[in-house]
């Protein structure tokens, strides 16, 4: 499932993106602004208790945020469960679970040890989850090319 066609420019070009989700991605979650505020003594929990902060976005009647948490956590991985089937020749389903649950675990790690966020273990499924769904459209992308490469569709 890996893209062999793919031109050197095109490889450096995805190399390049992925680089850069990759800079977005621990801006928006670890190096935010609160760790550098120098503000000390500030104390994040670990939210052990699944769904927790949804229900309460539910229940106070804050339903964009409610979206806007849900989707964000969805979709923050979808790229690298992308990157994962684009990248790795024999990557399979099983392989990028594991490394997307691997990557979300090390953001959820990042934010509780340098206080700037909360560990919270729907994060964890629902960003695992995205990544999936990332390495999903990514077969069917890969799939579609092959089969329009061989002129079947």
């Amino acid at each position: 499932m890996h893209y062999k066609d793919s031109s050197k420019t095109a490889r450096a070009i995805a190399v390049v993106a992925f680089l850069l989700y990759l800079a977005v991605l621990l801006r928006l979650t670890v190096v935010r602004d609160s760790l550098f505020d120098g503000v000390g003594g500030r104390h994040y929990t670990a939210t052990l208790k699944l769904w927790d902060s949804y229900g309460w976005f539910l229940r106070t009647g804050q339903v964009i945020q409610f979206r806007y948490l849900l989707l964000g956590n969805f979709f923050c991985l979808t790229p690298f469960g992308f990157a994962c089937g684009y990248f790795r020749k024999d990557c399979n389903l099983f392989f990028a679970a594991l490394v997307c649950f691997g990557a979300t675990l090390f953001i959820e790690l990042c934010q509780l040890i340098l206080s700037v966020g909360y560990f919270e273990l729907d994060d964890i499924i629902i960003n695992a989850i995205g990544g999936i769904f990332g390495y999903a459209v990514h077969l069917l992308i890969y799939r579609i090319t092959e089969k329009i490469k061989h002129g079947k569709l």
